[in-house]
């Protein structure tokens, strides 16, 4: 359980927001997923 789930909880899950919490989670976390993003793919800029 990650503790940004309850942020998104119950709301659909689409996929800006799935690249955007991941992209958190692992900033956060101190590692990039393997597919990382730019901040232009995360802002959407």
């Amino acid at each position: 359980m990650s503790p940004y789930d309850f942020i998104l909880t119950g709301l659909p899950m689409n996929q800006y927001q799935e690249k955007l919490l991941g992209s958190l989670q692992a900033y956060l976390s101190g590692g990039w997923p393997k597919k990382t993003y730019n901040a232009k793919s995360i802002t959407g800029l």
